[in-house]
């Protein structure tokens, strides 16, 4: 027999699923042999986090436009 927590914690679950199942997916970035921020030769797609995100940001401001 469950009781009010065992209920919640599946409902939760629940949620949870749903969240992760409808979220918007970013597409992956191929790998270039090249940053896509700075076009540095390199293996990665960005050669760091502040390169990555600053090729997110100019892609939301463009999208914006």
């Amino acid at each position: 027999m469950s009781d009010c927590a065992d209920r919640a914690a599946a409902q939760e679950q629940l949620n949870i699923n749903v969240a992760m199942a409808n979220r918007v997916k970013t597409p992956r970035l191929p790998k270039i042999g090249r940053c896509h921020n700075c076009h540095e030769p390199i293996a990665k797609p960005f050669c760091d986090a502040d390169c990555r995100d600053g090729y997110e940001q100019r892609k939301r401001v463009s999208r914006q436009n």
